[in-house]
């Protein structure tokens, strides 16, 4: 083996295997390894020769590359070690093993094509690929074919050298950022690569354009269910493959005393910090471009034959953006998808190969269908739906397959194992308005907490209403079925619970639950339960957040933790979902021109600031009253934050008395007929949320306050509602009269219904 100052003789043992590839390109071309295998080995992964052995290995590649093309040629002789292209260049083999390279002519046109063009770009490429010296071999043989050294005229072995190196340089332009190709004076390229690159250049100065989704129902038969449900399970084991390979390159880098030292930059290096952390991810493998490259090894095997190359990278991708949000703090861990909980939903990067949608042409009959893997799935389309014929005029950027449980097997559009599936279209333009929708011109002010929204709008009136209250019953109804599984889990596992019903303590071991068919089926009751509250949560979101948008364009609120309210108010923040509005209501604006504009609650302080005298006190939250010695209020607190938040300025969010004095007038009388609304509803029976400050808040208010109190016994029939509503006592006379009093028939029997009861 060679060694600094000479060789050395390396004895092996008879029991020594060394198992390996050429390059890491090969990996495809190779059944893949087991995980139990892989562990009995040490994997050293061998890197290119660096620039510090650049003259080495231009040796080694000029070489080998004449060695090659030595029998088509007189030219190229060999003796001993030492092989010459006459009067060109020479190169020769020293006792060390190093090829020494000697230029003869350096006017030649290969010297500046290899030096100058060559391999300046496969220096530049290893920076993505780490292509090996059999590359360099490789690409310096393509260049010296039998032409150029067969041909005496310099003018023609130049132009020959250059049309071969160009289609290489044009075929891999994606893989290097900055190459520029010098060529000789006259030279000029070829049409099909001029228009090529022009194409290219219209390409990368297209400027993005704005998204919107448009969700089609697929009609799948018993056997094309079958293939997806396998094409899902294939891109399920991909993701985790790949989610591991990541989630180890991660805490390797992690690991890395470099990490640490980086992390101990002061932030206000940004460009320091940022060049330690771009060496480290670099070093480790850890970026989307490394991960593309490493999903190729994965795919192969029978999951080739499910997911294509593209939608590999998807995935790579997809793994990657969750791996960066653990390496950025933003997410403790990643979470792998178990058989049990599936793959739901596969994309594609575009809409002309593997997973597409094609729209037929008018006279063709105006049908749609998803193709992948040769499969044709029709898509239901409803042509009167002014949504779907608005979105299918547009251009489709990609297609994404969604699978989604349904409620049974039974059910309409469910295949046999009780999944529908749909395709969603990424299409590209403005979402259509509905003519009902109109957009307002005014700024808007907003108060969003767990339970409530207040919106005050600089022209229109103030509101203050409960956030999603129609979602009450829904929340109901799943309580009552997991209580059920709960007493089904314990009947079908008694032993796992004490004498006190508590569930038993098995240290690290984990217990095995029986599950019978009855809790099964509650369970999957429960999970269509659950999804339809989902919808109906998102449709009240979308319902309210048009409601905002009728209102204005420019919506003003504060910046809101909403994982610190997970903590206070766990079962409030899990039910309404107010960070989802929030993001709906920013995309909705954002797509009719306007702005959504979250102010930092610490520098603003909206409940707790005056604008009569500008002090700030603090309150606390059960102080739902702002009242000031100044004078102003009193005012519900978040109706009084939302007039605040209204008369902001953007740019500078600091509130300021004199911004106030003009509007303070007009705006009480609008707060104070919001609030007058708010109390009737609670009069009228409406269950309200304490923060709205209302004394009887949560307490259901008796339809009339007139009339004697009900007895439970007289609740039960009709007949004895209507006999308690006759007079109990009967009428009476004046003085010197007399008269008897009779009931009417029916009353008489009514009465006798009653003695029922008693």
């Amino acid at each position: 083996m060679p060694v600094d100052g000479g060789r050395v003789r390396l004895p092996l043992p008879k029991d020594f295997r060394i198992i390996g590839t050429l390059n890491s390109f090969d990996r495809n071309y190779l059944n893949q390894l087991s995980e139990a295998l892989k562990r009995r080995f040490s994997f050293i992964e061998i890197l290119p020769p660096s620039r510090r052995y650049r003259q080495e290995e231009q040796g080694i590649v000029i070489y080998k590359a004449l060695q090659q093309l030595a029998h088509h040629t007189s030219l190229i002789t060999t003796k001993e070690e030492e092989l010459t292209w006459a009067g060109i260049i020479s190169v020769r083999a020293n006792t060390n093993g190093i090829y020494e390279l000697v230029w003869q002519d350096k006017q030649h046109p290969f010297f500046s094509i290899f030096t100058q063009q060559l391999w300046p770009l496969f220096e530049t490429t290893r920076i993505y690929r780490q292509l090996g010296t059999a590359q360099a071999i490789a690409l310096t043989s393509q260049l010296l074919t039998p032409p150029p050294l067969l041909d005496e005229r310099k003018e023609s072995r130049v132009r020959y050298l250059e049309l071969a190196f160009f289609p290489f340089l044009w075929y891999n332009r994606r893989q290097w950022i900055e190459i520029t190709c010098v060529f000789e004076e006259g030279a000029t390229m070829p049409k099909k690569c001029q228009g090529q690159r022009k194409k290219k250049e219209q390409q990368e100065k297209r400027p993005a354009t704005p998204t919107f989704l448009l969700e089609l129902p697929l009609a799948v038969d018993p056997g094309q269910a079958a293939r997806l449900r396998s094409h899902l399970e294939a891109a399920r084991q991909l993701y985790n493959a790949i989610l591991s390979q990541g989630q180890q390159r991660l805490r390797r880098m992690r690991s890395d005393p470099a990490w640490q030292e980086a992390r101990a930059l002061p932030r206000t290096h940004k460009a320091e910090r940022a060049a330690a952390f771009s060496a480290l991810r670099k070093t480790y493998g850890f970026s989307e471009a490394a991960l593309h490259e490493a999903i190729k090894g994965l795919r192969v095997g029978w999951i080739a034959a499910h997911i294509e190359a593209v939608l590999a990278q998807t995935l790579a991708t997809r793994a990657y953006r969750a791996l960066n949000r653990v390496c950025l703090g933003k997410a403790k861990r990643v979470r792998f998808k178990s058989r049990g909980r599936g793959f739901s939903s596969l994309e594609n990067k575009r809409n002309n190969t593997s997973l597409r949608f094609v729209l037929q042409p008018p006279e063709e009959g105006n049908a749609g269908n998803l193709l992948w893997n040769g499969d044709r799935l029709p898509a239901l389309i409803d042509w009167k739906d002014e949504v779907v014929t608005h979105g299918l005029r547009h251009r489709i950027k990609f297609a994404r397959l969604i699978q989604r449980p349904a409620s049974s097997p039974r059910a309409a559009g469910a295949d046999e194992e009780g999944y529908r599936y749909v395709v969603q279209l990424a299409l590209e333009g403005k979402p259509h308005q509905k003519k009902k929708h109109t957009v307002g011109t005014s700024i808007v002010g907003g108060d969003l907490g767990p339970s409530t929204l207040a919106l005050f709008p600089q022209q229109g009136e103030a509101s203050l209403e409960v956030f999603c209250a129609q979602l009450a019953p829904d929340a109901k109804a799943i309580r009552r079925l997991q209580r059920q599984m709960d007493r089904q889990r314990r009947a079908a596992n008694p032993e796992h619970y004490d004498e006190k019903g508590r569930i038993k303590k098995q240290g690290k071991k984990k217990l095995h639950w029986k599950q019978s068919k009855r809790y099964q089926a509650t369970r999957q009751r429960k999970a269509s339960k659950e999804r339809k509250l989902v919808a109906h949560r998102k449709s009240l979101h979308g319902h309210k957040v048009h409601q905002v948008v009728k209102l204005g364009t420019t919506i003003i609120i504060e910046k809101i933790s909403y994982k610190a309210w997970q903590r206070q108010f766990g079962k409030s923040v899990g039910l309404r979902a107010p960070g989802m509005f929030v993001e709906l209501l920013r995309r909705t604006v954002e797509s009719t021109g306007g702005i959504l504009v979250e102010v930092p609650t610490r520098t603003t302080a909206l409940s707790q600031w005056c604008h009569g005298c500008g002090k700030k006190l603090k309150k606390p939250l059960s102080q739902r009253w702002h009242q000031c010695e100044c004078g102003v209020g009193p005012v519900q607190r978040d109706l009084y934050s939302a007039f605040l938040a209204a008369y902001l300025d953007p740019a500078d969010p600091i509130p300021s008395c004199a911004r106030y004095q003009g509007y303070w007038e007009g705006a009480e009388a609008r707060l104070r007929a919001a609030h007058e609304r708010l109390t009737q509803r609670a009069k009228e029976g409406q269950t309200l949320p304490r923060s709205m400050g209302l004394t009887r808040a949560r307490a259901r208010l008796p339809e009339s306050s007139g009339g004697p109190p009900l007895e439970p016994a007289f609740l039960l029939k009709r007949e004895g509602r209507e006999a308690w509503a006759e007079p109990l006592e009967p009428r009476r006379f004046s003085a010197g009269s007399f008269s008897t009093t009779t009931f009417p028939q029916n009353v008489q029997s009514r009465t006798m219904n009653i003695g029922k009861f008693w």
